[in-house]
């Protein structure tokens, strides 16, 4: 089976590239977006695993853009990443993940290391003691 299709969401260029960077270089397919425009033209287009979506977009929220994409793929796995969250070095980090027809978001630590925190998120390892079972209809 072949490594995960990813979408990196961030109007910082500089963290978008070194976010794919860091996510290309352990194997995964990895497409980007500058933009809340282009990630659901993106997410329209193709089949992705799992977004990091970072919070605050000039277009509109990381939480109206989960929506829109949710829409296009309801099994996607997205990621709410606070601005500092990759690539920095502040105590007590978590990110937002929201899980597979679920529509409430889970905080998790993140303890910087990118590659290890996606594959634990794609492998379901991260979620499994952190996120009850969706109760019965």
């Amino acid at each position: 089976m072949g490594k995960a299709t990813l979408l990196v969401i961030d109007d910082t260029k500089a963290t978008l590239a070194s976010t794919q960077d860091q996510l290309k270089s352990a194997g995964y397919v990895v497409e980007g977006a500058e933009s809340s425009k282009d990630a659901v033209e993106l997410a329209k287009s193709m089949s992705i695993d799992l977004i990091y979506n970072k919070i605050a977009m000039p277009e509109f929220d990381g939480v109206m853009l989960s929506k829109k994409i949710k829409k296009a793929l309801p099994k996607c796995l997205v990621v709410f990443v606070p601005a500092d969250a990759p690539g920095t070095h502040k105590e007590d980090k978590h990110v937002m993940v929201i899980l597979e027809g679920q529509s409430l978001a889970k905080s998790i630590p993140f303890d910087g290391d990118l590659v290890k925190m996606t594959e634990a998120i794609l492998k379901g390892d991260i979620l499994t003691a952190t996120h009850p079972e969706k109760p019965a209809a």
